[in-house]
């Protein structure tokens, strides 16, 4: 598999740069498909009431946590 070259992230409607980064290897990227696979194995099978539920709990935190990201500026950190 080659390699993609993509060396930072971009707001596709300015075109400004917001964070560049290290493209991953080929090692690296199919050590990432790997785990993403097992992940997918390991979770398929679990109801989705559970899964409901761990969403219902993200959605809380994140509501809890409104406040702080309403006026983060994701440029800045």
């Amino acid at each position: 598999m080659a390699s993609i070259f993509v060396e930072s992230s971009f707001l596709a409607t300015t075109g400004e740069t917001l964070k560049p980064f290290t493209p991953l290897t080929d090692a690296e990227l199919e050590e990432k498909l790997a785990t993403a696979q097992q992940a997918y194995h390991n979770y398929r099978h679990i109801p989705f009431a559970q899964k409901a539920q761990w969403l219902n709990q993200a959605a809380d935190i994140l509501e809890q946590d409104a406040s702080i990201w309403q006026n983060h500026d994701h440029r800045n950190g």
